[in-house]
């Protein structure tokens, strides 16, 4: 398990951050990719989440949709 993950500091900026954030709202969009990265780095640290539904992933980021 990792306690420690790397955000780029252009990471706002970027076009598909943008995109994301709207698409699924500005303020939600961003978090949630935030919130999965770092899930993800803890739980999954090869980053792969092949095995893992929808459903399954946004119950692990307290994501609706």
């Amino acid at each position: 398990m990792s306690i420690d993950a790397r955000i780029n500091t252009g990471l706002p900026g970027h076009h598909k951050t943008k995109r994301l954030a709207r698409r699924l709202g500005a303020d939600a969009g961003p978090w949630a990719l935030v919130r999965l990265i770092l899930w993800t780095a803890q739980n999954r640290p090869d980053g792969d989440l092949s095995d893992m539904s929808d459903e399954d992933i946004e119950l692990a980021i307290d994501w609706s949709g």
